[in-house]
């Protein structure tokens, strides 16, 4: 059977193109499900298929990458309920294209993607499985792609006595688009002028940046410096420079205060025109002056500020109370709130600021901090995310922290996504703050904003185990 004429090719191109969906009912799963799955014998398949495609180190997934990025693919495949306990066999098929040629490749049992010419009979194995479960986890690839555009397919096959195999197959391909580096426009970086480990603060910063890629629109280079003790609360002077941060000890020397000092200032001048300062109500004597002030002072800054509308910052001050996690955490959070790009829309924030418009700064920060959880669970922490938004919250509530904030947001979005009332890919990928959505949509008219919000603390500890959950009484 040759698969170009009459086998899975003839397939995939028959059956008409079912956008994929995102899973997001469960903190875990940023697969997408594809469908329909066909049978190589004609007959209607049950079995399920979910690919989804990440850059390294992202929470959430995407179709469109870089040629100089590494990518992970994997999948799930969810035997027909007929097949379980048979013995099968797993294929995984790559169709790079490759100038004007469009080649097939197939991942064989020693892991390796070897030319394939299309025929059923010639197709690689890449896993034989004993008893086929209910629930298979099938990693395809890890690595940088060498291609313009690949397209994956991923399935099963059983074989009954005296009969070929029947391959379960998704029918239309995840699509994966590869560009030049050259044509990126947006870039995450980092300047750290501390002893602390550049390559995991960067990493985490990357994980939430990346995670928000499709839809951020913005450049993003985080600072973070060394400040000493506590000297005093936040100084009028300070806050009239819109930084109402407490007084530190200031422990970096004249040469690195300068430089840093230079680096922010540059950072905004290279990038942010006269014009676009102006159409963001900023002046650039005024904004050098600020960071002056912030840096000689030693001021214990947590903050995101954005010059101009394509080119963020993050302000993170490493005072001593922070440990290497707290700093990570700190700079992971700061990243998001540079990937909510209609915080920085006039249109939204005039309705935002507007008498009696609904509360955000819950949202706002709650999503920051669900991002920053999930990037650490994703990089540096060996707890996952969830667990670390509900320890959070539950020690919050316990300490008498009630008020919607940060910890408390948190758990209100975790308790949304494990409810299915959103995606996680909305919170993850920042896709909820364009368009104003989170004015016309979350906020506390929504039914499911308010069941949200009145019960973010209904969460158990399992002393026997430390593991936190919701109370079951919340959940579906």
């Amino acid at each position: 059977m040759i698969l170009k004429n009459i086998g899975l090719a003839f397939s995939f191109s028959f059956f008409a193109f079912i956008s994929p969906v995102l899973l997001g009912k469960t903190l875990q799963d940023n697969l997408i499900k594809f469908s329909p799955i066909i049978r190589t014998d004609g007959a209607k398949s049950t079995s399920k298929v979910f690919i989804g495609a990440n850059r390294d180190n992202a929470t959430t997934p995407s179709q469109s990458f870089f040629d100089n990025e590494k990518v992970s693919i994997n999948g799930i495949i969810e035997p027909e309920s007929d097949d379980l306990g048979k013995d099968g066999s797993l294929f995984a098929v790559m169709r790079k294209q490759e100038g004007s040629s469009k080649i097939f490749y197939a991942l064989n049992q020693d892991g390796v993607w070897e030319k394939w010419n299309g025929s059923l009979k010639n197709l690689p194995i890449y896993k034989e499985i004993i008893g086929l479960s209910a629930k298979i986890e099938v990693p395809i690839y890890s690595g940088i792609i060498n291609a313009k555009e690949v397209n994956i397919y991923l399935g099963y096959s059983t074989v009954s006595e005296g009969s070929k195999p029947i391959i379960h197959v998704n029918s239309s391909p995840m699509k994966i688009k590869i560009d030049p580096m050259s044509e990126r426009k947006y870039e995450i970086q980092i300047a750290n002028y501390t002893e602390y480990d550049t390559e995991l603060l960067f990493a985490a910063t990357k994980s939430v940046y990346d995670s928000a890629y499709d839809v951020a629109k913005r450049n993003v280079r985080t600072f973070v410096w060394p400040i000493g003790d506590y000297i005093a609360d936040a100084s009028e002077k300070a806050r009239s420079y819109g930084l109402p941060f407490s007084s530190n000890s200031v422990v970096m020397s004249d040469i690195k205060r300068e430089e840093i000092i230079n680096d922010i200032n540059e950072w905004v001048e290279k990038r942010c025109s006269l014009t676009e300062l102006k159409k963001q109500e900023k002046d650039l004597d005024y904004l050098k002056e600020a960071h002056s002030y912030m840096i000689e002072n030693g001021l214990d800054a947590s903050t995101a500020p954005i010059p101009c509308y394509n080119v963020g910052m993050g302000f993170i001050a490493a005072n001593p109370e922070k440990d290497f996690d707290g700093v990570i955490y700190v700079a992971a959070h700061e990243t998001y709130h540079n990937v909510q790009m209609d915080l920085e829309l006039f249109s939204c924030r005039d309705r935002r600021e507007a008498p009696g418009a609904s509360p955000h700064r819950w949202l706002a920060e709650g999503a920051a901090h669900y991002a920053a959880r999930m990037a650490m669970a994703n990089t540096t922490s060996e707890k996952s995310g969830l667990q670390m938004i509900l320890e959070d919250a539950y020690l919050a509530y316990q300490g008498g922290e009630t008020e919607l904030n940060t910890f408390q947001g948190g758990a209100a979005l975790a308790l949304m996504v494990l409810r299915g009332d959103i995606l996680e890919s909305e919170i993850l990928t920042a896709s909820m703050w364009t368009a104003c959505q989170s004015q016309d949509i979350y906020n506390e008219n929504n039914p499911v904003i308010r069941y949200a919000t009145d019960n973010w603390f209904q969460i158990d500890l399992d002393t026997s185990n430390g593991v936190y959950s919701f109370k079951p009484s919340v959940l579906p």
